[in-house]
């Protein structure tokens, strides 16, 4: 190992969207922030995923006003003019004829708790979209829904932070945690040691590898999804089109936080999700499974993928594919992310967790992360995402 660097106010593990928003809130703070990333920026979930910044009709109550505040977070950053590919593109859900009621149905209450949606009949939705399927009996508008790109808000938040003071190490993986009668004194790295009260955990899916070498379990399991990129195709989808059982069906990944076994290898799940790129390709997805960390492309689980896209949109018939990745998602038993500190070990503060949601959740993540380790009351309430909900077994 080599010689020590220099001590931090707090290290931040992983330079994901996550861990990046939570530097650049700590560093605006005046804190001296060092960020570890075992790879390169943005190297890991952040860039093998898709990009909507928005909401799910079927969310709950709370979950839905993280949303909504998390969106607003990302107009606020893009009108200071930050160069992260920030498009409010709006949002068209999509069902299948005869399911009419239940999505006028969740329209109605997500309108109750502010969301910005309404119905659109056939023809409008024709109007919106003329690729669109013509038997759909219509579909739910999410005006407010945008995408950006997850690399540039990495890069961004990055370049912030560095302007505010923080060092970036990257190609430094961390070995371990010096944690010492249940408070953080330290991080081993590849590149030294480096002196500090706080650490905060934003390593996404390799996250739970972490906590258990201080003998913390966190009931975290990479879930794994597939993504098509097509040539440009000069505008043939105009929205963030989202097929309405894509947010019900993560409700089926749940798993028991007390089982320490992984999950068993599952049938992927598919519904779609198409998104325009500035570019003019698209990105279309969407699987879900368990299968560890494997991230090969299954080519079966890209010709569903790519079947229930051409049923909402036919001209995808036609089009050529240019590349097909897939990606992992940190899921957490309950489906929520794991935020803020744990009474196992004082100075780990957790970031961690998102899903499928941490491009959105990412800035409010940040915001509160560093309301916690400054030691003020978050703005927004997290103890619902508190990591010890969840029994923690720890070493004593």
């Amino acid at each position: 190992m080599s010689a020590r660097q220099p001590s931090a106010d707090v290290v931040v593990v992983g330079a994901g969207v996550i861990g990046a928003a939570c530097a650049c809130a700590l560093s605006a703070a005046g804190l001296r922030v060092t960020i570890l990333e075992r790879d390169g920026l943005a190297a890991g979930t952040s860039r093998a995923c898709q990009s909507g910044i928005g909401f799910g009709l079927d969310m709950d109550d709370y979950e839905l006003a993280w949303s909504l505040a998390s969106n607003q977070a990302y107009r606020d950053l893009a009108a200071q003019g930050a160069d992260i590919d920030y498009v409010p593109c709006g949002a068209l859900i999509v069902d299948e004829p005869g399911e009419e009621e239940r999505l006028k149905l969740l329209i109605r209450r997500a309108q109750k708790l502010g969301a910005d949606c309404r119905w659109v009949s056939r023809s409008d939705l024709i109007d919106l979209e003329p690729e669109i399927a013509p038997d759909l009996d219509g579909g739910a508008l999410l005006p407010g829904v945008a995408h950006v790109s997850p690399m540039k808000v990495v890069r961004e938040l990055i370049n912030r932070a560095v302007r505010a003071g923080a060092n970036v190490l990257t190609g430094t993986e961390l070995l371990g945690i010096d944690a010492f009668s249940g408070r953080v004194r330290g991080a081993i790295t590849r590149s030294g040691y480096i002196a500090t009260p706080k650490l905060v955990l934003a390593a996404g899916v390799w996250s739970k590898g972490i906590c258990t070498r201080i003998g913390l379990d966190i009931p975290l399991r990479p879930l794994k999804g597939h993504v098509i990129v097509t040539e440009p195709l000069d505008g043939l989808v105009r929205h963030y089109v989202s097929e309405a059982g894509y947010g019900p069906s993560a409700a089926s990944y749940r798993f028991d936080p007390m089982d320490g076994a992984e999950p068993a290898p599952s049938e992927p799940a598919v519904a779609t999700v198409i998104q325009s790129l500035p570019s003019g390709s698209l990105l279309i997805g969407s699987s879900r499974e368990f299968a560890g960390f494997d991230r090969d492309v299954n080519r079966q689980t890209v010709t569903t993928i790519a079947g229930r896209a051409r049923r909402f949109v036919p001209a995808l018939g036609d089009v050529t594919v240019l590349r097909v990745y897939a990606g992992l998602r940190p899921l957490v038993a309950d489906g929520r992310p794991l935020v803020g500190t744990t009474a196992h070990c004082e100075g780990l503060i957790f970031a961690t967790g998102h899903g499928g949601d941490g491009n959105t959740g990412a800035l409010m993540t940040g915001s509160v992360i560093a309301d916690l380790v400054c030691g003020h009351e978050p703005a927004f309430d997290v103890s619902p995402l508190a990591p010890d909900r969840f029994r923690l077994s720890g070493r004593s």
